[in-house]
């Protein structure tokens, strides 16, 4: 009995492990920033060739992005369907969510992290 509990969670821990996988939530891929996906099996070096692999689209948003978009995949926004989605943060503290596949579509999701009153202030060094 005890061996059956014990393949039963092995297999859903391994399920669950791939179908996490290509979650992007941290710098660097994972907790100890090492920027290796070992488990990586989509972007193969087979598949990423300049016939294969490239631009898929530009998404409109309010300013700059410095920082890493974040992707989640099966993201269950409005409770009816998954999406695909890319979270993307700008210089002007706008947040959008993307359908990720969809690039020419409107934000699934726009919230400005400002104060109504706020605005973004542009600093120009004059020196």
């Amino acid at each position: 009995m005890r061996l059956l509990v014990l393949r039963s969670a092995a297999i859903s821990f391994t399920f669950f492990a791939n179908v996490s996988s290509a979650q992007v939530l941290t710098l660097q891929y994972d907790n100890q920033r090492t920027g290796a996906t070992i488990i990586e099996k989509i972007l193969t070096p087979q598949k990423v060739n300049a016939t294969q692999f490239g631009k898929l689209g530009v998404f409109k948003v309010d300013g700059a992005v410095y920082a890493p978009p974040r992707y989640l995949p099966a993201l269950d926004l409005s409770g009816k369907e998954k999406h695909n989605v890319l979270f993307v943060a700008t210089e002007h503290n706008s947040v959008y969510a993307f359908h990720a596949d969809r690039p020419s579509d409107p934000p699934l999701w726009h919230t400005s992290l400002l104060d109504k009153d706020s605005s973004p202030v542009l600093l120009l060094d004059c020196s």
